[in-house]
C-alpha cells in the first residue's frame, strides 16, 4: 500500500494504470447528476463519438474537487502524453481498497492518520 501511494504521489505510475472505468447505465440525456463516467461521455460525444447506453467509458481523474465536473475527470480517450492527474483522489482510491482488503483484520486509514 504504501508503495504504492509512493507511485501515485511522485508521478511514476503509467497512465493505463490509473484508468477508472464505469459502464453507462442509460443514455447520457437521463442522467440528472454529473457523475465521472457521464462527464467523460459528454466529452466524447462533443468530440464526434456516439455513446450508447450500455457502454463502458473510461476515464482519468484530473480534479476530483473541482466544482466544474466537466474539469474532475477527462475521458481516456482524450488523453495525451502529458496530464496531471489527481494524486489525492489515487492516494484515497488506494487506502479505500486496502481498508476493503484489510478491515477485517482491524485496518482503518484512521491508522495511518489520514
Amino acid at each position: 500500500m504504501k508503495e504504492a501511494i509512493n507511485r501515485v504521489m511522485v508521478n511514476s505510475v503509467p497512465i493505463e494504470e490509473l484508468v477508472a472505468s464505469k459502464i453507462l447505465r442509460k443514455s447520457i440525456a437521463k442522467y440528472k447528476s454529473m457523475l465521472p463516467h457521464v462527464s467523460s461521455a459528454i466529452q466524447l460525444t462533443d468530440r464526434g463519438k456516439k455513446i450508447k447506453k450500455g457502454e463502458c467509458i473510461d476515464f482519468i481523474f484530473l480534479n476530483a474537487n473541482h466544482h466544474n465536473p466537466p474539469r474532475k475527470v477527462l475521458a481516456y480517450k482524450l488523453v495525451s502524453s502529458n496530464i496531471n492527474h489527481d494524486k489525492e483522489k489515487y492516494r484515497d482510491m488506494v487506502l479505500d481498497a486496502t481498508e476493503t482488503v484489510l478491515s477485517t483484520f482491524g485496518f482503518s486509514r484512521k491508522m495511518l492518520g489520514l
